[in-house]
C-alpha cells in the first residue's frame, strides 16, 4: 500500500468518526516536496512517521502527498519552492545556496558534530531562536542534521590533506568547498542526484557524502576508495509556505507546531543514522572498495586544516549583521550539554 493510499484511508477513517459524532471539519492535503527518492531512509523512517503522525493528531484533517525524487523542481529550488507556494513543505538543503544562510552553517564546519542525532535537536533550537530572521518570506518549521558525510574518490586513495591537492572534489556544502580550495583540489558544484553522472564520467575525482547515499544515489560503483574520517554534516530543513501555515485552523496549527521540534528534529535522521552506519560496514567487508581509516594523529591533521574555517564562516555572519562570537558560544555550550560537540 502506497503511502498516498494509506493516508487517504486514515483520513476516510477519521471523517467517517467525526461525522458520525456530528462534527465537521475540513481536511486539507499538503504538498511535499522532496528531492530524495521515496525509497531513501529519511523519506521511509522520517518523512513518512512524521506525515503519519500529524494526519493522526490531527484526526484526519491534515493529509500528505509526498513528491520525491525532484518531482516538483530541482533541488536547488526547493527552498523557493516552499516560500512561493509551489510546496506547502520542502525538504530543503540550507548548504546548497552558499551565502544564503550564513548562520544556518555553523553545523557545516568540518569536526563540530560527533552525534548528528543528538546535535539536531539543539541545532533546531538554536536555530529559531538566533536564525530564523535570514529566512524570509517561509516558516522554518524544522532544522535537522545528516548523517556524518566522509570522502569518497575514484583512482587513488586520499589519507592526508596534501592529497586532495590537483583534484576535482564535489563539496557537500560551502565550508568543505573552501576547505577543498585551501588544499589544491578544485571545486565542481553538483546537486546530490546529478553526482553520480558526475562520478561515472570524470568530472569529479572525488566527493563528500553520507555512507549510504553512495548506494542510494549510484556513486559506489564509481568511487571505490573512502577515507572514513567524520568530516562534516549537512543542514537541512523542513520550510514552509506562510500562506499554506496561516490559512489553517487554530487546531491543525497547533498540530503542525507540535511536530516542527526538536524531539522531532533527532527522530527524522535516527533510520538514516542506521543505514548510514550499515552502509558504511558494507564498504568495508566488499573487497571491492578500500576504506582507509586514519590514525588519531592523521585525523589531528584534518582537523588543523579545517581550523580556520570558523573564522569564514564568523565573517560571513558578521557581514550579515550578527554576533558570531555570541552564536558561536551559544551553539557550542549546547553540543557540549548533548555530549555532541566534536572533540569533547
Amino acid at each position: 500500500m502506497s503511502f498516498k493510499l494509506k493516508t487517504l484511508c486514515v483520513s476516510l477513517a477519521a471523517i467517517t468518526s467525526l461525522s458520525a459524532a456530528g462534527i465537521a471539519h475540513a481536511q486539507t492535503d499538503l504538498r511535499l516536496a522532496s528531492w530524495v527518492p521515496d525509497t531513501h531512509p529519511l523519506s521511509r523512517g522520517g518523512f513518512e512517521p512524521w506525515m503519519e503522525s500529524i494526519t493522526e493528531a490531527s484526526n484526519g484533517s491534515l493529509t500528505f502527498t509526498l513528491y520525491p525524487a525532484q518531482q516538483l523542481g530541482a533541488s536547488a529550488d526547493h527552498h523557493d519552492m516552499a516560500r512561493q507556494g509551489i510546496s506547502d513543505i520542502s525538504y530543503t538543503n540550507f548548504s546548497y545556496t552558499p551565502g544564503r544562510f550564513p548562520i544556518a552553517g555553523a553545523a557545516e564546519i568540518p569536526f563540530v558534530i560527533s552525534d548528528p542525532i543528538a546535535a539536531s535537536g539543539v541545532y533546531h533550537d538554536w536555530y529559531q531562536e538566533h536564525g530564523t530572521h535570514e529566512v524570509k518570506g517561509a516558516k522554518v518549521c524544522m532544522l535537522f542534521l545528516q548523517p556524518t558525510g566522509a570522502l569518497h574518490t575514484n583512482g587513488e586513495q586520499v589519507v592526508m590533506p596534501e592529497d586532495l591537492n590537483g583534484l576535482s572534489m564535489r563539496p557537500p556544502n560551502a565550508n568543505v568547498a573552501n576547505l577543498f580550495s585551501n588544499l589544491g583540489a578544485s571545486n565542481v558544484q553538483v546537486s546530490a542526484p546529478e553526482s553520480r553522472e558526475a562520478m561515472a564520467r570524470g568530472v569529479v575525482d572525488g566527493i563528500g557524502f553520507p555512507w549510504d547515499s553512495m548506494k542510494t544515489f549510484g556513486i559506489d560503483a564509481s568511487a571505490k576508495y573512502h577515507l572514513d574520517v567524520p568530516l562534516y554534516v549537512n543542514v537541512f530543513g523542513l520550510i514552509m509556505n506562510q500562506n499554506s501555515y496561516d490559512r489553517l485552523s487554530a487546531a491543525d496549527k497547533a498540530v503542525i507546531d507540535d511536530h516542527c521540534s526538536a524531539q522531532w528534529s533527532g527522530r527524522l535522521i535516527e533510520h538514516w543514522s542506521e543505514a548510514g552506519a550499515q552502509a558504511r560496514q558494507a564498504f568495508i567487508d566488499d573487497p571491492e572498495h578500500t576504506v582507509y581509516t586514519p590514525t588519531q594523529a592523521e585525523e589531528a591533521v584534518w582537523v588543523e586544516a579545517s581550523s580556520e574555517l570558523q573564522s569564514t564562516w564568523a565573517a560571513a555572519v558578521r557581514n550579515n549583521g550578527d554576533d558570531p562570537d555570541a552564536l558561536w558560544q551559544d551553539l557550542t555550550e549546547r553540543l557540549r550539554a548533548v555530549n555532541a560537540l566534536y572533540g569533547e
